[in-house]
C-alpha cells in the first residue's frame, strides 16, 4: 500500500459527506418552528448549510483521526 493517507482521506471525505447530509436531512424533516424552511419565508440557506458543514466536519474528523492513528501504528 503506497498511499495510505490518500485512502484515509478519501474514506473520511465520504464519511463527512454522509454525516453532513444526514444532519441536513434531519434538520429539514424536524423543522418545528419554521427554522429551516417555511412557505412564507422560504429557505434559510445559511443556517441549513452551516448545519451541514458542522456535520461534515464532525464526520470527517471522527473518521480521519482513528484512521490516521491506525496508519501510524501499522507503519513498517
Amino acid at each position: 500500500m503506497k498511499k495510505p493517507w490518500l485512502i484515509c482521506f478519501a474514506i473520511s471525505l465520504c464519511a463527512g459527506c454522509l454525516v453532513g447530509g444526514l444532519v441536513m436531512w434531519m434538520a429539514w424533516q424536524h423543522n418545528p418552528q419554521c427554522e429551516i424552511h417555511c412557505a412564507e419565508q422560504g429557505i434559510d440557506w445559511v443556517y441549513w448549510l452551516t448545519l451541514g458543514a458542522g456535520g461534515w466536519l464532525l464526520g470527517f474528523v471522527a473518521c480521519m483521526l482513528p484512521a490516521s492513528v491506525a496508519t501510524l501504528l501499522l507503519r513498517k
